[in-house]
C-alpha cells in the first residue's frame, strides 16, 4: 500500500502524519508543514508554531508544548459532532502554567485546529505579546484565521 509505516521510540509500529497549514496574522501570511508520529494533532500543532514562529516575537512559541489532546464524538449518525479538548503548558508571568482550550465541529480536523488556535490566542493575549510587541491597543481580540 501507499502508507509509510515507521516504529517509535516503544517500538511500535506507527503511520507518520502530515499537516500543511497557511495563516494569516496582522497582515502577515505564514505556510508550512510538519508531520509527526504522534498523530494528526500533534503534526497540525508543529505546523501551527512554525507559522506563528514566522509571524510572532522571537521565542514566543518556543516554549509552549502540547501535553495532551482528547477527541470525543457528540451524538451519532451524519449529524454527530466531534469535540477536541488540548492542553498546553507554557510560561506565563514567569510562571510555568498549563491550559485548555476546546474546538466543536462536525469535523475532527477542524475542532483540533480552533482548539490549537484558541490556545496560542489565549498565549498570545496572557503574555502581553499581543499588546506589547503588536502595539495595538488593550483588548483588541488577535485573530488567528485560515488565509486564502
Amino acid at each position: 500500500s501507499g502508507t509509510e509505516m515507521r516504529y517509535n521510540a516503544k517500538g511500535q509500529r506507527v503511520a507518520p502524519s502530515e499537516s500543511v497549514l497557511k495563516i494569516a496574522f496582522e497582515g502577515q501570511e505564514s505556510f508550512h508543514a510538519a508531520e509527526s508520529d504522534a498523530g494528526p494533532v500533534d503534526a497540525m500543532a508543529r505546523a501551527l508554531k512554525k507559522c506563528l514562529h514566522d509571524v510572532m516575537p522571537q521565542g514566543f512559541v518556543n516554549g509552549v508544548t502540547l501535553v495532551d489532546y482528547d477527541l470525543h464524538n457528540m451524538g451519532e449518525g451524519t449529524d454527530s459532532k466531534v469535540r477536541v479538548q488540548i492542553s498546553f503548558a507554557g510560561e506565563v508571568a514567569g510562571k510555568m502554567q498549563q491550559w485548555t482550550t476546546v474546538g466543536v465541529s462536525e469535523n475532527s480536523t477542524m475542532a483540533a485546529l480552533e482548539a490549537l488556535s484558541d490556545s496560542y490566542r489565549w498565549h498570545i493575549m496572557k503574555t502581553g505579546h499581543w499588546v506589547r510587541d503588536r502595539r495595538k491597543k488593550a483588548g483588541t481580540e488577535p485573530k488567528l484565521r485560515k488565509a486564502g
